[in-house]
């Protein structure tokens, strides 16, 4: 989605931003773009792509309201660039040649410009960071709810109860790698697609025990440079609970009478996961089992409570609804 905003929206928008001593080279760097491109959008030469909207009004702190901004459909303005395209090509080249000549064209240009810096085919810079905390979390929630591509990595949330959780996530990607990843939504499956493009990282991500496509197929499990670590083992323990872990409440009916438990659980359908998480666990002295339904379950409201103070939780639903349950979050 792109959007367009009046000539005073932008005022607004960028005036706020510049008052909060954020300069066009720091923005265009958080949004992964070319500053150029950013003068351009204040200027309102360009619409501007709905994901880095957002970023720039969560940046400048204003009610998204007080702007005005004029939603447009994806690729609105194709038919007629297309059609523009189309007969200068015409008028330089003639009709249009083979299939064959035209892949021959693609790859002729793919390797001419990848080396170009902020071309569109050259390959976006990331940091890699050193292991840490941090990372063996993000490798966490990446198991999780992760997914690696040969081109990209994305993280599947829910629309409705983890939104607060995925902007932690954005965060701390930003934190790691120095890229801002795109966030989409997709209202008829109700979930948040944080998505990063970048061979670099996938390559990055794999070297540190990530399975590239299926996961399942490919060998999931927590990798050994964190297992080593106690540190990292309840980073990554952290990063899998808050994406795959749930914290709920068991009714169980007795002669008419209803008593309920609070409970934790982790589901995976690899049993190596599984074992592993299992596994970190015992390590952390927190009583768990290993289920047929495919999960571990911390089943004492004590074990739980002790999860909670030595692992934690970075996704506020989690803690929420342990206090709920009269646990301290």
């Amino acid at each position: 989605m792109r959007c367009k905003l009046s000539q005073d929206s932008l005022d607004i928008l960028f005036c706020a931003l510049k008052n909060l001593g954020y300069s066009i080279d720091q923005l265009a760097n958080i949004l992964n773009i070319n500053s150029r491109t950013l003068r351009d959008w204040r200027r309102g030469k360009f619409t501007i792509p709905q994901d880095s909207i957002d970023v720039l009004i969560r940046l400048a702190v204003i009610d998204k309201n007080s702007l005005e901004i004029e939603t447009l459909p994806t690729w609105w303005h194709n038919k007629a660039a297309g059609g523009v395209g189309g007969r200068m090509y015409i008028s330089r080249y003639g009709t249009p040649g083979t299939k064959q000549s035209r892949i021959s064209g693609g790859v002729a240009s793919y390797n001419k410009r990848k080396g170009v810096e902020n071309d569109i085919f050259a390959r976006n810079h990331v940091i890699e960071p050193t292991e840490s905390y941090e990372l063996a979390e993000f490798m966490g929630l990446m198991i999780g709810d992760g997914s690696v591509g040969l081109y990209q990595i994305s993280i599947t949330l829910d629309n409705t109860t983890d939104v607060e959780y995925a902007d932690y996530v954005v965060a701390l990607i930003y934190s790691l790698f120095g890229i801002m990843p795109h966030t989409r939504r997709r209202i008829k499956s109700n979930c948040i697609v944080i998505e990063v493009s970048s061979i670099n990282l996938v390559t990055f991500l794999v070297s540190k025990g990530l399975p590239l496509g299926n996961k399942l197929r490919n060998g999931l499990c927590i990798p050994e440079w964190i297992k080593k670590n106690e540190s990292y083992s309840k980073a990554c323990l952290r990063g899998l609970f808050d994406t795959d872990g749930s914290v709920f409440q068991e009714v169980h009916s007795v002669k008419a009478k209803k008593y309920s438990y609070c409970r934790m659980s982790f589901v995976s359908a690899s049993p190596v996961l599984l074992g592993d998480v299992h596994s970190v666990l015992n390590c952390l002295d927190i009583a768990s089992k290993i289920r047929v339904n495919r999960s571990v379950s911390v089943e004492r409201f004590t074990e739980i409570q002790k999860y909670f103070m030595i692992v934690g939780s970075s996704n506020p639903k989690h803690r929420r609804r342990f206090i709920s349950f009269g646990g301290v979050g």
